[in-house]
């Protein structure tokens, strides 16, 4: 029994939009309502909410919970816009995901060799470190009261560096 309301779940996808719920009397109601129907909604989730709750005779609502499908759809059938994707060295793995080109989408086993993949996270990681770097120093010149002990340790122990080799 839930007595703090309604609680919806919902799976907003390309074609459909799926939607149980639960009541605060420990009713359950399910709905699959078109995801585009513009001649009878602006929006799937919403209309199916506002149904469910008219058919119950109004009620609270505690929790939405919605996930989607329609960018992971969208990659696939390559629609949309072009995107780029910037990551730190601790997400290095995300590369492997690639541009989701699936020739065989039901694959247990996507390879990538092993080789391309250090090749790519290490050609990615040098641009962004790069950039971030120009990033850096154009915000040092323009920074009041710049931290001029950390530079000096900075340096000194470059210079130490350099020195010892």
């Amino acid at each position: 029994m839930n007595s703090g309301g309604w609680t919806f779940s919902i799976d907003r996808g390309g074609t459909f939009t799926d939607i149980v719920a639960h009541g605060p009397a420990g009713e359950r109601v399910v709905r699959k309502l078109l995801s585009e129907n513009p001649e009878r909604y602006d929006d799937a989730a919403v209309a199916g909410i506002a149904a469910i709750l008219a058919e119950a005779g109004g009620g609270e609502i505690a929790a939405v919970k919605m996930g989607t499908t329609v960018a992971t759809n969208a990659l696939l059938e390559r629609k949309g816009e072009p995107v780029a994707l910037a990551i730190t060295a601790g997400l290095g793995d995300a590369l492997r995901i690639g541009h989701q080109a699936l020739p065989e989408i039901f694959a247990l086993d996507i390879w990538l060799p092993e080789w391309a993949a250090y090749l790519i996270t290490t050609a990615l990681l040098f641009a962004i470190a790069g950039i971030l770097a120009m990033v850096g120093r154009s915000q040092l010149k323009r920074m009041k009261g710049k931290p001029e002990r950390t530079i000096k340790n900075a340096e000194e122990t470059l210079d130490a560096i350099k020195g010892a080799s």
